[in-house]
């Protein structure tokens, strides 16, 4: 074998040894994420299918992630699996 085809085989050899320790890391980790998601976050403003008025941010105190500090904004929470959420004037007012 000459030198080149060794450090060819190393090489990959120890991109796959990284790989698989990257996946296993990710799959590990995951757990500690699944609950981290904007379904989860705006569900502590109340019930499903409800619009609320997000308050006025402080700076550093957003309600949401991304929630800019001079503007106002509305967020609508709505699980899809069970049905159609319902999209009419009375649950936008």
């Amino acid at each position: 074998m000459t030198m080149a085809r060794k450090t060819m085989v190393c090489t990959r050899l120890a991109g796959a040894l990284l790989g698989g320790i990257i996946h296993i890391a990710v799959i590990l980790i995951l757990p500690n994420f699944a609950n981290r998601d904007a379904f989860t976050s705006v569900g502590r403003f109340g019930p499903d299918v409800s619009v609320y008025l997000l308050p006025m941010a402080e700076p550093g105190t957003a309600a949401l992630p991304g929630h800019h500090t001079f503007s106002h904004h509305t967020v609508r929470r709505a699980a899809l699996a069970p049905r159609p959420a319902p999209l009419t004037p009375a649950t936008l007012l």
